[in-house]
């Protein structure tokens, strides 16, 4: 375990100390100030990634070679979160859980099912609310 003094940005003369503690292999497993835990699959890429910061876990899976080919996103929504014309059917689970999965298919970029974003050499067309744009 490392401990590391950081400075406050609120308040500059507060410092705070946080640890993070490493893995066999040098990669960080753990980030004591954010509640974060990363574990790691057998080519030391991070396989999933959870927090309290935002209550939830984002789960990676990559192709032989390292590219990452899927990421699935699942966050907990409080009732305090939710519009008001949930709250009638927010009483029969107090934390909802959303889950987006996006999936890499080559050039394409699908999210949830729908083509969101096509890379080209010269970037990539992202495709949002049934919209064209270019970067």
């Amino acid at each position: 375990m490392v401990t590391n003094p950081v400075r406050s940005p609120e308040k500059s003369s507060v410092n705070q100390t946080h640890s993070y503690t490493y893995d066999a292999d040098g990669n960080e497993t753990s980030y004591s100030s954010g509640n974060v835990s990363v574990h790691y699959n057998l080519l030391s890429l991070p396989d999933s990634v959870e927090s309290s910061i935002f209550a939830g876990r984002i789960r990676m899976a990559y192709m032989a070679d390292g590219r990452r080919m899927l990421t699935q996103t699942q966050t907990s929504q409080t009732q305090l979160l939710l519009p008001m014309t949930a709250t009638a059917a927010s009483t029969q689970s107090s934390n909802p859980r959303y889950t987006t999965t996006e999936v890499r298919d080559g050039d394409l970029v699908f999210r949830d099912g729908r083509l969101v974003r096509l890379y080209t050499e010269g970037g990539y067309y992202s495709l949002w609310n049934d919209t064209l744009q270019s970067a």
